[in-house]
């Protein structure tokens, strides 16, 4: 198209998955060709890995709300340029699928990612049907640029974090970037323990985690008189090297047992009002 001989292009172009059957490395190619194109372009996408090589303020994302319809976009100085770098970083490392979902869970870390994705899986009945996706924030410019985001592409979003300074800022950080009222009650569950695995440990899961270190390794901490078993034992590399084994154990345990955690009781009934209001 850009090296034809005619070089009279529309005004306006429009373009309907562009994507369709195409390799994701031509999925990539022609985004590009797309953006260089000498004319207005609109294009409807369902693809994660164009969405991902398009400028976050060139996105568009269609969205019902009260049985209207209605276009989000981000405005050019909603973000500073850190929290677009940030987010654009982290649209190319998961191809961008998170901005076709009806809500975002927001956590810390990779190892909050592995417990509460593996949680949530195996209560999937429990939940509304409306697609989620669970992302990490802790490498990725914090809370603030996804409340931003989500909230100007009609998104709806949650907060899950731990309870150290750190989660304490993720939320400041969530409520100051947002819009809306209450959303310290509606959106946000925090932890009263540091960390997830301590949570999980203290929700009756110790046995999951002892079982990763072995009889041997407790049986000589009691030994060296240790008086904090469980700071001993959720510190060490087995537990730290094996947080996908452990994940998927206490899932299955819960999905078993229908013995939910508070926290993710909290969580899914948080989700289910939110969601079941709008």
């Amino acid at each position: 198209m850009l090296k034809g001989k005619n070089n009279n292009f529309p005004s306006l172009l429009a373009l309907e998955e562009p994507e369709a059957h195409l390799h994701p490395t031509a999925i990539r190619a022609i985004s590009e060709l797309i953006q260089n194109l000498p004319s207005q372009t609109i294009v409807t996408s369902h693809s994660g890995d164009f969405i991902s090589s398009v400028p976050l303020t060139s996105i568009r994302r269609v969205y019902k709300k009260n049985g209207e319809t209605f276009i989000g976009r981000i405005s050019d100085n909603k973000l500073e340029p850190r929290e677009i770098n940030s987010f654009e970083f982290n649209i190319k490392c998961n191809k961008g699928s998170f901005l076709f979902s009806d809500y975002w869970i927001l956590v810390e870390g990779e190892s909050d990612y592995l417990f509460v994705s593996s949680v949530l899986s195996s209560l999937r009945d429990k939940l509304t049907n409306l697609s989620y996706s669970i992302i990490t924030i802790a490498r990725f410019g914090g809370s603030a640029p996804y409340v931003k985001i989500a909230e100007s592409l009609g998104i709806i979003w949650f907060l899950f974090v731990d309870g150290d300074d750190s989660g304490k800022n993720y939320i400041q950080n969530a409520i100051k970037a947002s819009e809306n009222y209450n959303i310290d009650e509606d959106r946000i569950v925090q932890l009263e323990q540091k960390c997830l695995e301590y949570f999980l440990w203290d929700s009756g899961f110790s046995d999951v985690f002892e079982n990763i270190v072995g009889d041997k390794y407790i049986n000589a901490l009691k030994l060296k008189n240790i008086s904090n078993i469980q700071d001993a034992i959720l510190e060490t590399k087995k537990i730290k090297e094996n947080k996908f084994f452990i994940a998927n154990e206490i899932a299955n345990k819960i999905k078993i047992s229908n013995n939910i955690p508070e926290k993710f009781s909290d969580l899914i009934n948080k989700i289910n009002k939110t969601l079941g209001s709008i």
